[in-house]
This record gives structure tokens, sequence and C-alpha cells, in this order.
């Protein structure tokens, strides 16, 4: 991987981190006072999904961080189980991505074929 490279998929997930840095720091949890019964239950149901919502903002803040960190590893962009290049498309649509795409289909398949167990 080129230091260009590098540099690009280094400030996509730094726009992604501003982003959700963000959305995390703004999301309106309260107030929760209502005129009745029914826009409580509105309420409640809207703050559940903000939470949900803010919970996988913070999940993918951690891993884009953590991929940011290794984006200077000369292993970056190496597939971590079968050693191949992960194709450049790939980490700039994925950064945080550890596997190439054959990978992750055979990881995948054989979750899938556990559960059916």
């Amino acid at each position: 991987m080129t230091e260009v490279e590098r540099g690009e998929i280094r400030r996509h997930m730094q726009e992604r981190l501003a982003c959700l840095r963000g959305r995390l720091e703004n999301a309106d949890l309260f107030p929760l006072s209502c005129a009745d019964e029914n826009e409580l239950a509105s309420r409640v149901s809207e703050l559940a999904m903000t939470l949900a919502l803010r919970k996988r903002d913070s999940g993918l803040f951690s891993e884009i961080t953590q991929a940011l960190r290794r984006v200077e590893d000369p292993e970056f962009g190496l597939c971590t189980r079968c050693g191949e290049d992960i194709p450049k498309a790939r980490l700039k649509a994925h950064p945080t991505t550890r596997l190439c795409l054959d990978c992750m289909r055979e990881m995948e398949e054989t979750q899938r074929s556990a559960r059916a167990c």
C-alpha cells in the first residue's frame, strides 16, 4: 500500500470519526416531559431508538479509532486470516475490515453452518 493510499484511508477515517463524534455529542436524550400517556409512549420509543443508534455509533467510533492506529502498521491492508492484500476499494469502503472478501465469506458461511446445527 502506498503512502498516498494510506493517507486517503486515514483522512476518510478521520472524517467518519468527526461525523460520529458530532452525532454522539449532540444526541438529544431528554426531556421526557409529556402532555399525555400517548406522547410519553412515543417519546420512550424514540429514546429507545436513539439509544440503539448511539450504541451502534459508539461501537463504530471505537472500531475506527483502532483502525486509525493500525493504518501506520506495515501489516495494515493485509488479511489477518490468509495474509493476502485486501483490495484498496474494500479498505476505502470499510477501513475497519481485517479480512479479504474470500475469508469474510468463508467465516460467514462457517457461522451460518454452526447456527444451523
